[in-house]
């Protein structure tokens, strides 16, 4: 008989362990869900949607210099312009969460020349039409127009983060900054846009300048459509638009928008999914934990039901009776999972996204949770207790 209980509480602990591991995975997989769906609410800064870009590199070459490369970008931006499907198309050097941007911490303000920024400002050309392509909000000034080109007063655009590093609560509008080098000439900003997510939804926007792109040139240039329908259906189009310009020119990485933003959290959406899994397997053994314990206990005690019914016991006191037995091993394996969950989030908080490693909405649900389904694997056995006739119970042994 010593054996017997023996074992049985060596369940009960076994089964109130498997409670709390649930828990532990369970509170680690639903802070990493509320974290995911903060990141797909953050603002952009842009409208991704129906947007394909695709990348062009020009070679490094004596045969080639700056203003060819001018002129075939944009010999190639008219023709992609004009496929059908298109809306709108821009030039960018690089858009956003895509590859690595240009980065300068050699940067002066006009009458304030000793200023030095405290990070490195991201520098991209661009060509007029890209923050109408993009839809990203102009908050001052004017954007690139089609006389800014090489030769004409050199001007740049600002983001809002860079305006208030830079000018604080005074009108950016005017200013001349300059960058990359001691001797690089002053230019005027003529425009402030909104902020845009540039390296990672989850980092907060880098202060950022654009340049017109024929005033700066680069050799490499990804191209914006804005799509009447499904965007990738085009990249064929926009190749063969790129090489009827120059036949050996190769396009990369045409993609959509929506796929770049996706590829960005797919790391999160993996940690997240498979955390889940561990969880899910993790309940479904304390269920099965649960429910053996309590069966096992209900038939250990049917000789103590059939007394209790003999006795004048009500069959619900029998359910209540094997209810409440569940319920306590549940709120032991929760107590347990509490704590070990309390020391996981500790290595996930580095994981998360505007969510509190201790977040109690997230603790009080999961918990609850564990606390409904351990009670639902005490209702069977407690009913079939309840059914136990007394006079085969007296016989029990």
């Amino acid at each position: 008989m010593g054996v017997s209980a023996g074992t049985h509480r060596l369940r009960g602990v076994m089964s109130a362990g498997e409670i709390g591991l649930s828990l532990i995975l369970l509170v680690g997989a639903g802070l990493l869900v509320r974290s995911f769906l903060r990141l797909t609410e953050v603002d952009l800064g842009f409208d991704p949607h129906s947007l394909l870009v695709a990348t062009v590199e020009r070679p490094l070459t004596a045969a080639f210099d700056s203003q060819q490369h001018s002129a075939f970008f944009q010999a190639s931006l008219e023709r992609i312009r004009n496929l059908p499907g298109v809306k709108e198309a821009a030039l960018t050097q690089r858009y956003p969460l895509g590859p690595p941007h240009n980065a300068t911490m050699m940067l002066r303000i006009q009458g304030a020349e000793n200023f030095r920024p405290p990070q490195p400002i991201s520098v991209t050309e661009i060509s007029p039409d890209y923050f109408h392509v993009m839809r990203i909000r102009l908050l001052k000034g004017r954007t690139f127009s089609a006389s800014d080109v090489a030769g004409a007063q050199e001007v740049v655009t600002v983001n809002e983060s860079l305006a208030r590093m830079l000018f604080g609560a005074h009108d950016a509008i005017g200013q001349h900054i300059s960058f990359g080098g001691p001797s690089a000439p002053w230019k005027e900003v003529v425009g402030v846009v909104a902020n845009v997510r540039e390296d990672a939804l989850e980092k907060e926007p880098v202060p950022e300048i654009f340049v017109p792109y024929l005033q700066q040139p680069s050799f490499s240039m990804a191209f914006v459509l804005r799509t009447e329908s499904s965007p990738l259906i085009l990249a064929g189009a926009v190749r063969e638009a790129v090489q009827s310009i120059d036949k050996n020119q190769p396009l990369s990485g045409a993609t959509t928008m929506d796929e770049v933003i996706a590829k960005s959290v797919a790391p999160r959406r993996f940690r997240m999914l498979l955390l889940g899994l561990f969880a899910l397997l993790a309940l479904l053994l304390a269920v099965i934990g649960v429910y053996g314990v309590m069966a096992y206990s209900s038939t250990q005690r049917t000789h103590e039901f059939g007394v209790r019914i003999a006795l004048g016991a009500d069959r619900q006191d029998i359910l209540k009776l094997v209810v409440r037995q569940g319920f306590k091993l549940a709120l032991l394996g929760v107590s347990i999972g509490v704590g070990g969950a309390l020391l996981l989030t500790r290595v996930l908080s580095s994981l998360l996204y505007e969510v509190s490693a201790h977040d109690p909405l997230t603790f009080s649900a999961v918990a609850a949770l564990l606390m409904l389904v351990a009670l639902a694997a005490s209702y069977i056995p407690a009913r079939r207790a309840m059914k136990v006739d007394p006079i085969v119970a007296l016989r029990y042994e």
